[in-house]
């Protein structure tokens, strides 16, 4: 009866890193191919730089996706997380390991962990703004910040080759073409060379190193924008990796995608219609799809570590991970998904109803796990 308690361990072990394994797999080369493809799209389709008319289809479906995947985490959160995150904390309770002047106080330790992850993700998205709104908004810091952040940037104005548009009230997670800085348009919409496009060919070979060192340091500043702004994403996927069934690995990493995928597609929109370069793209959508991945890595290694040692139930650290992690979903709920988008109120009622839809679809597939 032991070995075939050992090997039934054994296989549950397996399976469970299988699991967390792909989870990695597809949350980051799912990410990175829909971060990239607008890049294909654009060459195929010849995009053009305009504004998006307010009445356009594509900037409600990808709201709506996005409500959708906010009613996903939505679920995920309340109905999984806080739930799984209650029994770890009471067996951790039960278990001594906390000092006894916190067990016997009044805290609702679950709900203060969901709490401090908040703040916690919250904080560092207040200080990365601060930084960046001292810098020169006129390069890519500027896209990623409007397509990462939670924040609305309209430092930035928009050109249109056709009619005038009133004022977009998209919001930064749907704004998705901004003017380029060194193109000007005249009376007609016509695009014109940036100033000194003909000057004298010497003047531009003299001032090629200042511009390469320049280059060079946007697009590293660019790269650090886009680790900071995805910190966030780090404790999602540590959510998954401290998962101890397989089942809740594919439930959790299926709930995180249907909001990571949109987002890293409306990214790379972004970075396309601002004439980034190809190459630079390619690094961001790759930095921004590596972070989900190394959270769950992240939480991999440490339930390794538990399993090892033969510990039922996770320790206090993971807990206290999973708890911080739950939390940070919670502010991709309310911040990045509906804040952002409940301002464009001429589709309330439609995201509302998405939303709805999201929370529905996982709470049927939960209930009907249990007899399938």
């Amino acid at each position: 009866l032991p070995i075939n308690d050992t090997s039934v361990d054994s296989e549950e072990q397996n399976a469970l890193f299988m699991a967390k394994v792909s989870s990695m797999a597809v949350l980051g080369l799912l990410s990175f191919i829909l971060g990239t493809l607008p890049i294909k799209l654009a060459s195929c389709l010849r995009w053009k730089v305009q504004t998006i008319d307010n009445q356009g289809r594509h900037p409600l479906i990808i709201s709506l996706l996005l409500c959708f995947g906010g009613g996903v985490l939505l679920n995920t959160t309340f109905m999984h997380l806080l739930p799984e995150v209650r029994e770890n904390m009471n067996d951790v309770i039960e278990s001594d390991t906390l000092p006894e002047f916190i067990t016997n106080s009044s805290l609702n330790l679950p709900e203060l962990l969901f709490c401090l992850g908040f703040f916690l993700v919250y904080m560092i998205e207040e200080i990365v703004h601060a930084l960046m709104h001292h810098h020169d908004h006129r390069d890519d810091l500027e896209v990623l910040h409007r397509s990462l952040s939670v924040r609305k940037c309209t430092m930035i104005p928009r050109i249109s080759l056709s009619k005038p548009s009133p004022p977009s009230t998209i919001t930064g997670s749907t704004q998705v073409l901004i003017r380029d800085p060194s193109l000007q348009t005249d009376s007609l919409g016509q695009i014109t060379l940036p100033t000194g496009a003909g000057s004298d060919p010497s003047d531009t070979s003299s001032a090629a190193p200042s511009e390469t060192k320049s280059t060079v340091v946007k697009s590293f500043r660019g790269l650090l924008a886009v680790i900071a702004l995805s910190f966030h994403a780090v404790f999602e996927g540590l959510a998954i990796g401290l998962e101890q069934e397989p089942s809740s690995v594919w439930y959790l990493c299926a709930a995180v995608a249907t909001h990571k995928l949109v987002i890293a597609f409306c990214i790379g929109v972004e970075l396309v219609s601002s004439r980034t370069k190809t190459c630079l793209i390619a690094l961001y959508m790759a930095t921004f799809a590596v972070v989900s991945p190394l959270g769950i890595a992240i939480g991999l290694v440490m339930s390794f570590e538990d399993a090892l040692e033969h510990r039922n139930g996770l320790p206090l650290a993971s807990v206290v991970l999973q708890g911080m992690a739950a939390g940070t979903l919670l502010y991709v709920v309310f911040f990045e998904v509906l804040q952002r988008e409940k301002s464009n109120a001429r589709h309330g009622l439609i995201q509302l109803f998405s939303i709805f839809t999201g929370f529905i679809v996982l709470l049927a597939l939960s209930f009907f796990s249990e007899y399938f």
